[in-house]
């Protein structure tokens, strides 16, 4: 039974666990005040140069995963091997026990053609032009019942929460940052937002009770669409999904002229944030980043149903992998027939992910500072609280680095690591957060091993090359030459 599946089982695992997150900014980037790009996580926050251009196309690229699920819960080990969701030795108590109601899978990519910025007078623009992809799913715990019981006759399963939130996007933003005081710094962007993509759902109620009789669904939610779908219900009612055939044929270029200069989805988004240095040892900053909406309007498709609904049960073998796979086959392919879609053209309104942090900076001296930053996440029902310790290095020429330890909320507690290298204008950055502190080998059905964080819930890269101009001194400070005594 296990051979079978198992090999696709711990590669789906390793991915959901170790490498699935919502939109956020690395927290390394922060205190990386050499970076320009740490601009972007807080709009007051001036680069220490005169200006900047980021290398066209590689000068910010990011990955962020994220993922309430650690592989070492989704993929336990044992002596024998590792133990998959399909073992009958799977202990799915542990599943429960940190998941809560579901498992949450959320990813980030970014990726910026364009980014440049300069300082006029006491004044820094900014400009940046960003492609991003979003996807925030949930899985309800009471799925993964399904292979650890099948359908027992009395039983009674509840489906509503699971979903996606998918979001292709291109933002372009204007920042603006001014002393306002010797002290203070305040700075806005100003982002405006182009829906390429998207779907949203929104299962409310999604009950189902088994019997020896009959079975009985009770349902109701939203399915919203935007993008090259094309939604169709046959006579009988069922509905389907499939790539409108005219985008199939589209070549590259054709579709980039439909889609890539589309504006029919429009959205706004304002970044806010300041930074106030109380005296040459200490320094506070905070900022309230994408707080804006995206407007769906084009190639719109959307799902609703509503209602309580009687079908025949089915038939499962829960000891075998086949049965299992047939009968959830078969309980879809039975949804899509009882239940009464109704498909429309409707317009809707997403979030892009609002994220809330306050920050604190001690300096040691020109060179060494300690900092804590706070990070607050708020998308739609999802919340997630960090904090963030850093020893940080800047050295002016050369290098900018921290170090840093990573602390959640939900228990997760990882490492974290920024490097910028400078040789003449160009700087070349990585950062990488959530680096695992323990590490397990995961057994392959062949022998093979594969290494991964056991804990690991999250993961997140970014690189890129700039050219800098005109650096020198401190942030917000260019005319202070403060190495001079180094």
């Amino acid at each position: 039974m296990q051979k079978k599946y198992s090999r696709y089982i711990i590669l789906l695992g390793l991915l959901l666990a170790c490498f699935t997150g919502k939109a956020q900014d690395p927290m390394s980037l922060y205190f990386l005040e050499n970076v320009p790009q740490s601009n972007f996580i807080n709009p007051a926050m001036a680069p220490r140069c005169n200006g900047f251009i980021g290398v066209p196309g590689i000068n910010s690229i990011y990955i962020n995963y994220q993922s309430n699920l650690p592989a070492d819960v989704l993929l336990q080990s044992s002596d024998s091997g590792t133990i998959s969701l399909l073992s009958q030795y799977y202990d799915y108590g542990k599943l429960y026990d940190v998941i809560g109601d579901g498992a949450q899978i959320r990813t980030y990519e970014l990726i910026s053609p364009i980014i440049f910025g300069f300082r006029l007078d006491k004044s820094y623009i900014t400009f940046s032009m960003s492609e991003k992809i979003k996807l925030n799913g949930t899985i309800a715990s009471d799925l993964f019942k399904i292979p650890q019981y099948g359908f027992p006759e009395g039983s009674t399963f509840n489906f509503a929460g699971t979903g996606v939130d998918l979001q292709l996007y291109s933002e372009y933003a204007l920042g603006y940052s001014r002393n306002l005081t010797k002290k203070l710094r305040i700075g806005g962007r100003f982002k405006l937002l182009q829906g390429l993509a998207s779907i949203k759902t929104d299962i409310s109620k999604a009950r189902l009770e088994t019997s020896n009789e009959v079975w009985k669904l009770d349902a109701q939610g939203d399915i919203y669409s935007s993008g090259p779908l094309e939604i169709t219900t046959d006579e009988d009612g069922n509905v389907d999904a499939n790539i409108k055939d005219e985008f199939k044929n589209m070549d590259v270029g054709t579709i980039f002229k439909d889609y890539g200069t589309n504006f029919s989805n429009l959205g706004l988004a304002i970044d806010i944030g300041a930074t106030y240095e109380l005296n040459e040892a200490w320094s506070f900053s905070a900022s309230l980043n994408d707080l804006g909406f995206i407007s769906w309007k084009n190639d719109l498709n959307s799902i609703h149903f509503n209602g309580q609904y009687d079908f025949e049960g089915l038939v499962i073998n829960n000891d075998n992998v086949d049965s299992i796979d047939q009968a959830v086959d078969d309980l879809i392919d039975t949804i899509k027939t009882v239940i009464n879609y109704h498909a429309r053209n409707e317009k809707y309104t997403t979030g892009i992910g609002t994220m809330l942090y306050f920050g604190g900076q001690y300096h040691v001296n020109h060179v060494v500072s300690i900092g804590l930053l706070s990070r607050s996440t708020f998308d739609r029902n999802y919340f997630h609280q960090e904090f963030n310790l850093s020893a940080n290095v800047n050295l002016y020429q050369a290098i900018t680095a921290n170090l840093n330890y990573n602390v959640a909320l939900t228990g997760e507690n990882y490492l974290g690591f920024g490097l910028a290298i400078r040789g003449g204008p160009i700087q070349f950055y990585m950062l990488l957060d959530h680096i695992p502190l323990v590490y397990t080998n995961y057994v392959l059905e062949n022998g093979n091993k594969i290494p991964a964080g056991a804990d690991m819930r999250a993961f997140n890269v970014m690189f890129g090359l700039n050219l800098i101009f005109g650096a020198h001194g401190f942030k917000d400070e260019p005319k202070i030459d403060a190495y001079s005594e180094f």
